[in-house]
């Protein structure tokens, strides 16, 4: 039995851990979940779990103990923490709310992880490192790119494709047959009815271009 090990001890680490002690009650796939924050102190006890640095879990336990799921928001960082912690040969594990309706035909990548109420229905197609808060929905034979968030309460219409760090945030739709371009952010409350280009900031209702997203451009 492994260790899970989740990257990021903020707000998004305390809603995973909730949901992977969940998941581990009924299913006991890990014999210990921790955090792995090397902003914070080492040993410091956070919502109940130890906190150790990537340099310790590295001493410590080989990748055969532990796998990683990553606890962070933002797209480009949850890119780079994935290929560091692949480059040390660790896996990566899934934390799925007991919950959330997957479908057995949907194909999952690694370090999936589903919160409260998620719903990936059919055929779905999901990335690596991809991230879907609570009670959102990824319609029918969608495709998801590496590295998305989909934000809580948020609706992927049947047959979207996203490319790599899309960022969809709380409470948006898209209709039918949708394509969003790697890179682009759907803001809050955003309706999507027509496909978005690359590297583009979107809003509103229905979803209009704000301004071009450049390489430097955060989402937080």
């Amino acid at each position: 039995m492994k260790k899970l090990a989740i990257w990021g001890a903020g707000g998004t680490g305390i809603q995973i851990i909730e949901i992977a002690q969940w998941q581990n009650e009924e299913e006991h796939i890990w014999d210990e979940i921790f955090f792995v924050d090397n902003w914070k102190p080492e040993d410091e006890e956070i919502y109940g779990a130890r906190n150790l640095h990537f340099d310790t879990v590295k001493e410590c336990y080989s990748p055969e103990q532990v796998e990683f799921v990553i606890a962070l928001g933002e797209p480009r960082d949850k890119k780079l923490r994935f290929e560091e912690i692949r480059a040390a040969g660790y896996g990566f594990g899934k934390v799925i709310a007991p919950n959330a309706r997957v479908s057995r035909s949907a194909t999952l990548g690694e370090g999936f992880v589903a919160l409260d109420g998620v719903l990936v229905e059919p055929l779905s197609v999901v990335g690596d490192c991809v991230m879907a808060g609570d009670y959102a929905a990824i319609g029918h034979g969608s495709v998801i790119g590496d590295y998305c968030h989909v934000g809580a309460s948020s609706n992927i219409g049947g047959d979207n494709v996203f490319g790599d760090e899309v960022f969809l945030g709380l409470h948006c739709a898209t209709k039918q047959g949708i394509k969003i371009g790697s890179y682009s952010v759907i803001g809050m409350g955003g309706i999507v009815l027509n496909d978005v280009p690359e590297s583009v900031i979107m809003a509103g209702v229905p979803a209009k271009k704000i301004k071009d997203r450049d390489d430097e451009m955060r989402v937080f």
